[in-house]
This record gives C-alpha cells, sequence and structure tokens, in this order.
C-alpha cells in the first residue's frame, strides 16, 4: 500500500486534497510544465521528472513548491485536516507494520511489576484508542475506585501514544510502539 501524508500548503497554510506523495508530485509538475518553456525545456524538464527518486520527489514538493509533507500526524494535524477538507482520514494499512500496546506497571516504590502487552493492531488510530482506554481503566481501578486522587497523568501528542501515570506508591507506563515483522 502506498505511504500516506497529510499535505499542507506552507504560504498559505491549508491542506492539499492529496494523500500520497505521487498524487502531489504529478500535480505539481503539471503546474511547473505549464510555465513559459519551450518545448525542448518542457520536453527535457518531464524526461528528468521521470526519473526522479523519492527522496527527489519530496525535495522537489517540499522545497520548490514549500509544501509541508507530514508522515505521522498526530491527533489534532488530523483533525485539522478533516475540518478543512470535510473527509476522514483513513491510514493506509502497510504490509508486515503492526502497533503494539505495551504497559509497565510498577508498585510499592519499585518493589514489584508487571509488564504485558494490551493488543497488537495493524491500525495505528486503533492501537493509540486501546491505550488510552487501557489507560483509563488503570485509573479508575488502582485510583478513582479506591478514592485515591493523588496522581498526574503524563501524555505525549505524537504519532504513537504514549502516557505515563504517577501516584505515591506506583507509576504506570503505557506506550504504542510501531514494530515490523516478516
Amino acid at each position: 500500500m502506498t505511504k500516506q501524508y497529510i499535505i499542507k500548503d506552507l504560504q498559505p497554510g491549508e491542506f492539499s486534497h492529496h494523500t500520497t506523495l505521487n498524487d502531489i508530485f504529478d500535480d505539481l509538475v503539471q503546474d511547473y510544465l505549464s510555465n513559459d518553456w519551450t518545448d525542448e525545456e518542457a520536453e527535457e524538464s518531464e524526461t528528468k521528472f521521470k526519473q526522479c527518486t523519492k527522496d527527489e520527489k519530496i525535495d522537489f514538493v517540499q522545497d520548490e513548491y514549500e509544501y509541508k509533507l507530514i508522515a505521522y500526524p498526530t491527533p489534532q494535524q488530523i483533525a485539522e485536516w478533516e475540518e478543512f477538507t470535510g473527509r476522514k482520514w483513513e491510514e493506509a494499512k502497510e504490509l508486515n507494520k503492526v502497533f503494539v500496546v505495551q504497559t509497565l506497571h510498577t508498585r510499592n516504590k519499585g518493589e514489584g511489576h508487571t509488564w504485558g502487552i494490551k493488543g497488537v493492531f495493524y491500525d495505528r488510530i486503533k492501537a493509540n484508542e486501546k491505550a488510552q482506554e487501557t489507560r483509563d481503566e488503570h485509573i479508575k481501578k488502582w485510583y478513582t475506585s479506591k478514592n485515591v486522587d493523588t496522581y498526574e497523568i503524563y501524555e505525549f501528542e505524537t504519532y504513537l501514544y504514549t502516557g505515563s501515570i504517577a501516584g505515591e506508591n506506583s507509576s504506570f507506563d503505557i506506550s504504542v510502539t510501531e514494530e515490523h515483522c516478516e
């Protein structure tokens, strides 16, 4: 499956309707070739563009046209893209790639610990959602059900969910990792 990006035009700050490198590249090449070139210059440029590597395409899109290719969008970037385009973001599943939800619960100031896997997913968004559900279940089981309100939650808004809960005597870490398998 083709890698998807959220693509943002940095000049007006708007998002592109394209979600793949080849689609935005082809569109921008057509725009570039529509400039006032001689037939010989246009043919030479077209031949050059057909031979571009992936890295050269990325450089052309980002440097020549000032677009930003966001390979691993955060939930906020996805929400902004969906609002702007009126479409729902759907990530392409890549073969041989899974997302693993892992936890580590350390109790009694480090005297005991439990490590576990809470799920393996092909979909990154579902893995992130499972991580957040697991975090909420832990808070309910270890804190709110015991009327303990002395804990802090640390979360990081990135491509893959990472968070931790720190209490007086224990900590709970949860993360989603990307794994490639054969």
